[in-house]
């Protein structure tokens, strides 16, 4: 599997442990991881099923964070608005996002059923 496919799987990955579980943020994220998830998460959002809107949580702690940085300077040619303004360094392709996220999603609700205890 190249390098461009196995970002995008451990983005999708993270976004579905997002949907299920919420984020927790460290404190100790770069400003490119946030640029990237913040973008990946915007892109997501209302691509997946997301009762509890913990991507756009995510969106809002990211904006927040970067808001707070300096814009980067453009040194590549972005594809669509979103990664624009997020300044984020590679795109996200929202069809395999609509296809991809519900299925890395109901992987991740079926690892954290079987972590829970039983009752």
């Amino acid at each position: 599997m190249g390098f461009a496919r196995t970002r995008e799987r451990d983005l999708m990955r993270l976004l579905a442990r997002v949907v299920v579980f919420g984020y927790q943020p460290s404190g100790t994220e770069d400003e490119a991881f946030l640029r990237q998830v913040g973008y990946a998460a915007q892109v997501a959002r209302g691509r997946a099923e997301d009762p509890e809107n913990h991507l756009g949580e995510l969106v809002k702690y990211c904006r927040a964070c970067v808001g707070q940085m300096d814009r980067p300077p453009k040194p590549i040619a972005y594809r669509d608005s979103f990664q624009a303004r997020w300044g984020a360094e590679w795109n996200v392709d929202a069809g395999k996002l609509r296809t991809e996220l519900p299925l890395h999603v109901m992987k991740a609700r079926r690892r954290g059923e079987a972590t829970l205890p039983r009752q």
